[in-house]
């Protein structure tokens, strides 16, 4: 899909108020971001909306499946204990 900018201002500003949202009044210690290099664009500002004190962990890899299995790595290391 090509966007051209103005198009592509509206959805991330769109993507950006649903999130902060969902950001608002709750306390998150990290957020976990999973999305394609092609779709970074629509959260760009992302860090300006969430709490100051939550840490942003990205999907490494290049690939679904690499992207996956760092998820699922981390997940495991967060959630050990719950």
């Amino acid at each position: 899909m090509d966007l051209n900018e103005t198009d592509l201002d509206k959805m991330r500003d769109s993507n950006l108020a649903k999130l902060k949202n969902k950001f608002a009044g709750e306390r998150y210690d990290e957020i976990y971001v999973n999305i394609g290099r092609e779709f970074l664009p629509m959260v760009r500002g992302l860090r300006n909306i969430i709490p100051k004190t939550a840490k942003i962990t990205c999907a490494e890899g290049a690939g679904f499946g690499f992207k996956l299995a760092h998820m699922k790595d981390w997940f495991e290391k967060n959630t050990s204990g719950t």
